[in-house]
């Protein structure tokens, strides 16, 4: 196998043109410099968002100023090197306060990824990384001129693998079939079922997608194997959902409920409280207030929550202080993005609780009973080491250097000992590999493999935790042992 020498990257070029740009603006038409501010070379204006591929030099939004400066510091600092691949990062680099990414989670995948970034820079004669950071926007509407731009990056920037894909969304769908039609490897952070790349009922297969979190229907799975001893036994259970039918994520959440909890479903007659989410909500609090209300007229003792993490705060507010029966404890069971939720400290009138499955829960990684603990420790240790001793650590944070980790340690296999730089066909062939536990990825979320066939997770039993209506969290359900 021979591996041909990498040409240089070309983040100055780009910078360089870009500084060009802005002149002509300046020079040709002023009014237009004043009412938007330009873009990096690359980059373009879409519904008032600067998107593209940048190298962290375009501020994407002023709380991700901090940690996009230092992945460019990275990116400058092994530019020279003889040996250097591209790892993308693409995910909705702005947000909105009711977005269902937040700039906070976006920031600490950031955070994650140049964790594992560093770490893999600091062997002086191995393969050196970049981080290339990829915006689609707010609503992920720039997503095919995105996906376009990183298959432009094959080449001539040595992009080898793609991560992030958060959002289980129709655009992310779209975009990341556009990255498989490429042969670009995919590693990425989504839980809907329907993302998993064996073909389906949900269409046919996104090749060379992988997965660091658990789907839908393990997470949900796991919780309904303990759901008599976390609940009691016959539970009675009020199904809410989410009536956006373009939201892939609770679409699924939906389905697995309906699958995995339909007796407990079935003892309420199969009650259903549907509401409208998404960014064009209207009336969101009385909706959730008459659907806590259906609670006082059943025997409903579990929710089945079909909906964003978002929204749950709210949702979990009315519960509370729905106006009936204060000494019945309802538990609310959702997905595993609720890993993240901020609640209230007031506890309101009766007892509520959020039962989740997460492999990523900071609180489950910290455990005494988790055997991966050293691992998760060395991450938080690197975190503050390169950011601040305060900076928080979350699933998202854990996740991003997971699948990060997972894409650089493909890299790296798919060279060995030679001095090279690998194709995208050597990394998805090596991705494919780590599928045994002697080929296992030590991530901070704990060691995990991947399925060879449809590129999920492997790990062992995924934690259960239980957030009481006070915000404490507590591990009901530990992991397992890696499989």
């Amino acid at each position: 196998m021979s591996f041909e020498q990498p040409p240089r990257p070309r983040w100055g070029l780009r910078i360089a043109l870009a500084a060009g740009s802005a002149l002509v603006l300046v020079l040709g038409v002023v009014t237009v410099v004043w009412a938007v501010a330009p873009c990096d070379s690359g980059m373009s204006h879409v519904r008032g968002e600067c998107v593209g591929v940048t190298d962290g030099s375009e501020v994407f939004s002023p709380e991700l100023e901090d940690v996009e400066r230092r992945i460019a510091a990275e990116n400058d600092r092994v530019a020279d090197d003889d040996f250097v691949v591209t790892v993308a990062v693409l995910m909705p680099m702005t947000a909105g306060e009711d977005d269902s990414l937040s700039i906070s989670q976006i920031r600490s995948y950031l955070q994650g990824a140049h964790v594992a970034q560093v770490n893999a820079n600091q062997d002086r004669r191995g393969l050196k990384v970049r981080l290339a950071l990829a915006n689609e926007g707010r609503y992920e509407h720039a997503w095919k001129e995105v996906a376009e731009r990183l298959v432009d990056m094959v080449e001539p920037e040595n992009l080898v693998a793609v991560t992030g894909l958060g959002l289980s969304s129709p655009e992310t769908a779209l975009g990341a079939r556009e990255l498989a039609a490429a042969g670009i490897p995919m590693v990425g952070y989504l839980s809907a079922d329907r993302f998993n790349s064996l073909p389906g009922e949900h269409g046919p297969a996104i090749a060379g997608l992988h997965r660091v979190s658990p789907s839908i229907e393990q997470e949900l799975g796991t919780i309904a194997e303990h759901l008599d001893e976390l609940v009691g036994p016959q539970p009675t259970a009020l199904l809410v959902r989410d009536g956006n039918g373009d939201d892939i994520y609770t679409a699924d959440l939906r389905e697995n409920f309906q699958e995995k909890f339909g007796a407990a479903w079935q003892r309420s007659g199969r009650t259903t409280g549907s509401y409208t989410g998404g960014p064009d909500a209207f009336g969101l609090g009385t909706q959730f207030e008459y659907i806590a209300d259906r609670i006082c007229t059943s025997e409903v003792n579990v929710v089945l929550y079909a909906g964003r993490s978002n929204l749950l705060p709210d949702f979990v507010e009315k519960v509370r202080r729905r106006g009936c029966d204060p000494h019945r404890h309802i538990t609310i069971i959702t997905g595993s993005e609720s890993t993240d939720l901020h609640l209230s400290a007031d506890p309101g009138t009766a007892p509520v609780s959020v039962l989740y499955a997460s492999v990523a829960d900071p609180a489950a990684l910290a455990d005494a009973r988790n055997q991966d603990r050293p691992l998760y420790t060395a991450f938080t240790g690197a975190l503050h080491r390169l950011f601040d001793a305060d900076a928080p650590v979350s699933n998202w944070s854990v996740l991003g250097h997971d699948a990060t980790l997972a894409a650089v340690t493909a890299a790296q296999h798919a060279v060995g000992r030679h001095p090279g730089v690998p194709t995208t066909n050597g990394v998805l062939a090596h991705l494919r590999l780590l599928n045994h536990e002697t080929n296992s990825v030590a991530g901070a979320s704990g060691r995990f493999t991947f399925d060879s066939d449809s590129g999920d997770r492997v790990s062992g039993s995924i934690p259960v935790l239980r957030r009481s209506g006070d915000g404490q969290v507590e591990v009901v359900v530990p992991g397992g042992d890696a499989g």
